[in-house]
């Protein structure tokens, strides 16, 4: 019985002798990773011929390697006002363990802020290591938005009983470009802040048409709520956290 044993043992130990475990290896990662400049003033830089402004953002990355199978170091650079991509482009060998590249970005007067930029290092199998970020400031000097009319009801019907609708709206203007909003609110009586959104969900916000200005909320008026004139403060806040005057409207609630 014995004998029998190991036989089996030595049959299953010889007979593996032959394969290979797959090795998961170490993954790529960055050591340092910085870029120049940290800060850009749009004021001081001549737009093209189609408005934008053209940055260039120069990359520096450390890599370790342990493995030897790196693929390729990539950068990127996100708007985080909007989450999307504005730039990506892959750093190049610079000596050592060392790797330089630039970020090319095309950018309106009014589109200022703090943006991050990831770099990451990628091997043969597709696997990334750590993802380093920082941050970089564009400013401009700009002026501030301007709301140009509210558009809402001066009287709105107490329901005898449940709950009615309406949609308030604010028009609103910034000489940097409509795209630099990036936010609109009312101030209610009570210092509470209702955000407007000029987003096209019309059976949800109100708004009828995405992207032209005209931000706009439903709000409900309830059969428990008292009669009386309330007063309403519109303001809009840009990029550069520039923030307009404020703009009132009054509705009177009546039975």
């Amino acid at each position: 019985m014995r004998g029998w044993w190991w036989g089996l043992c030595a049959l299953s130990f010889w007979g593996c002798e032959g394969l290979s475990v797959p090795d998961p290896g170490r993954v790529p990662e960055l050591i340092t990773f910085s870029a120049s400049p940290q800060e850009v003033l749009l004021d001081t830089i001549p737009a093209g011929s189609d408005g934008r402004i053209s940055l260039s953002l120069r990359l520096q990355a450390e890599v370790y390697d342990p493995d030897g199978n790196l693929r390729a170091v990539r950068a990127l650079c996100r708007d985080p006002y909007r989450a999307r991509a504005l730039a990506e482009s892959e750093l190049l060998p610079a000596g050592g363990n060392r790797y330089t590249g630039e970020l090319r970005l095309l950018l309106s007067r009014g589109e200022v802020g703090r943006y991050i930029v990831y770099a990451w290092a990628v091997d043969r199998r597709n696997r990334t290591g750590n993802l380093p970020r920082l941050e970089f400031t564009v400013r401009a000097t700009g002026a501030p938005p301007r709301i140009l009319e509210v558009l809402a009801p001066t009287q709105v019907r107490i329901p005898a009983q449940g709950r009615q609708s309406f949609d308030v709206a604010a028009r609103v203007y910034d000489p940097d470009g409509l795209e630099t909003i990036v936010r609109v609110y009312m101030l209610t009586p009570g210092g509470g802040e209702i955000d407007l959104y000029d987003d096209g969900r019309s059976n949800e916000t109100g708004d009828q048409r995405a992207g032209d200005g005209i931000y706009t909320r439903r709000l409900s008026v309830s059969s428990t709520d008292v009669p009386g004139s309330y007063t309403f403060l519109f303001y809009a806040v840009d990029r550069a956290g520039l923030r307009s005057e404020g703009r009132a409207h009054s509705i009177e609630l009546i039975r």
